[in-house]
């Protein structure tokens, strides 16, 4: 069960930035753990990690905005913080980046296999029902005809 609890960065500004390095840590972990997953198609170990990606995104969010929010007393945090801090910032926007590609390569993936179920499905009924019957009960064919083809997509 995830925590949506607000958090709340320690008073002192050089505290506060320590504490986003490890907020940004612990969502750069996840994100390297997803991404692996989508890499290696492993859905269930992307789906497991769902929940503690939003959490720590959450974190994350809440923390920028307080950083942002006391943006003048963050000016007395040490130079190499900072420098940390740009740096994580980098280096987590090119994870997400590779993480948003994954997961449209993997949409379109899974949108192609949907249609060539579909198709296949089509197909199949096409094939064993070629005739029909008109209203007035003589044969026809029926492979012209539209269908319409649905799939239920539940887990």
């Amino acid at each position: 069960m995830t925590s949506h609890a607000n958090i709340k960065l320690p008073n002192s500004p050089q505290k506060a930035a320590e504490e986003m390095i490890v907020i940004i840590n612990d969502l750069q972990a996840i994100y390297e753990r997803e991404t692996e997953a989508l890499e290696k198609t492993d859905t269930v170990t992307f789906n497991a990690l769902q929940d503690q990606k939003m959490s720590a995104a959450r974190k994350y969010e809440q923390g920028i905005a307080q950083m942002v929010k006391r943006r003048a007393e963050m000016g007395t945090v040490t130079e190499a913080t900072k420098q940390t801090l740009r740096d994580m910032q980098e280096n987590f926007a090119a994870l997400a980046h590779k993480n948003k590609n994954l997961l449209e390569r993997m949409q379109r993936t899974t949108q192609r296999l949907g249609e060539t179920i579909r198709n296949a499905a089509k197909d199949a009924v096409q094939k064993r029902s070629s005739i029909g019957y008109s209203a007035s009960g003589q044969a026809q064919s029926v492979s012209n005809r539209n269908m319409s083809v649905g799939i239920n997509e539940t887990a």
